[in-house]
């Protein structure tokens, strides 16, 4: 008896697994996930991003940053996944420097500027309505202040 019930736990623990694998496929189906886009700076440094939009949202929305120092490979595109969830457009932008040339990662130092064009780059965009929010702690928390005490001197 005890036997068959080990077995009927691992027939349910891989079903289960199963299912879920099968809906995050599904739910990953409903996005436009568009990788690696190069934002341009005024310092010639291209910031690589990622911008996650809803298929079926074609009107322009507005957008939300989320600017990290941290790549944490595909899994990064849930921060996009869950602005577009709300009706945002989604972008994750990396540091610069991060996911294109080492050399030019600078933690802590250019990041006003850097977000200030990103941000600058955003607004101009087809989908997006010209309103740009940020959000995330810590680095990017940092980010966030950086970028609203650019603001201000520009």
């Amino acid at each position: 008896m005890m036997k068959s019930n080990y077995y009927i736990l691992i027939l349910i623990l891989f079903s289960s697994t199963l299912t879920f694998a099968q809906k995050k496929i599904a739910l990953d189906s409903v996005y436009t996930i568009q990788d690696s886009v190069m934002i341009p700076t005024k310092s010639g440094i291209n910031i690589c991003a990622v911008i996650v939009r809803k298929k079926g949202n074609s009107q322009p929305l507005p957008s939300i940053l989320f600017y990290t120092t941290y790549y944490q490979g595909k899994g990064d595109t849930l921060f996009g996944k869950k602005s577009a969830d709300h009706d945002y457009v989604g972008i994750i932008a990396y540091a610069r420097g991060i996911r294109t040339d080492l050399r030019y990662y600078a933690p802590f130092e250019n990041e006003g500027n850097d977000i200030y064009d990103i941000i600058e780059w955003i607004s101009k965009q087809s989908w997006c309505n010209g309103s740009v929010g940020m959000y995330g702690g810590s680095y990017t928390g940092f980010a966030q202040w950086a970028a609203t005490k650019s603001c201000t001197l520009h």
